[in-house]
């Protein structure tokens, strides 16, 4: 409430959970709302907003919704160089050079004696928050329990998404 944590938020559960999948504080927490969730993930709403304990979530929400946003954690390729993170090109592949796939130079002189921050290098690739954003709904599936959207999403296949209303694009009634 705004009044304990200064803003207004609701906490969502879903998944199934098993016999061990939460420790005891949480499994306290979901008693009252009789939940049987794996995974709790709390939203921020509008202070105008009501919503009762143990409430069923469900796709009516996007009801109006034309576009829609799209976030997840994108698939982990590990540790990558600067060819495949980057796209840099590669360094001459014959008479005799021995540098193929490395970044090349990568500081200047004895004046800033460093390296700045933020400088393209080898590293880890992948496994990070990202958000796809303005994809219009292609169909809601209210039965089921399916919303369809164009455009690729981030993550491997049966990854976690959240999915909010578009907050660039215009949600116009009739496209």
């Amino acid at each position: 409430s705004v009044d304990k944590a200064g803003y207004s938020a609701i906490k969502v559960g879903y998944g199934r959970r098993s016999k061990n999948s939460r420790n005891l504080a949480i499994n306290g927490y979901l008693k009252k709302t009789k939940g049987d969730a794996s995974k709790l993930k709390e939203f921020r709403t509008d202070p105008n907003e009501t919503y009762e304990l143990g409430q069923t979530i469900d796709l009516s929400i996007f009801d109006e919704v034309k576009y829609v946003d799209v976030s997840g954690i994108s698939k982990g390729k590990g540790f990558q160089g600067v060819i495949k993170r980057y796209g840099f090109s590669g360094g001459p592949a014959t008479h005799g050079s021995n540098s193929h796939r490395i970044p090349g130079s990568i500081g200047n002189c004895s004046d800033p004696a460093r390296v700045f921050k933020g400088k393209k290098m080898p590293g880890q690739m992948g496994n990070v928050k990202k958000t796809m954003q303005n994809l219009p709904v292609v169909k809601l599936d209210k039965e089921k329990g399916v919303l369809l959207v164009k455009g690729s999403v981030p993550g491997k296949n049966s990854g976690e998404l959240i999915i909010s209303e578009s907050i660039k694009k215009i949600n116009q009634k009739d496209l």
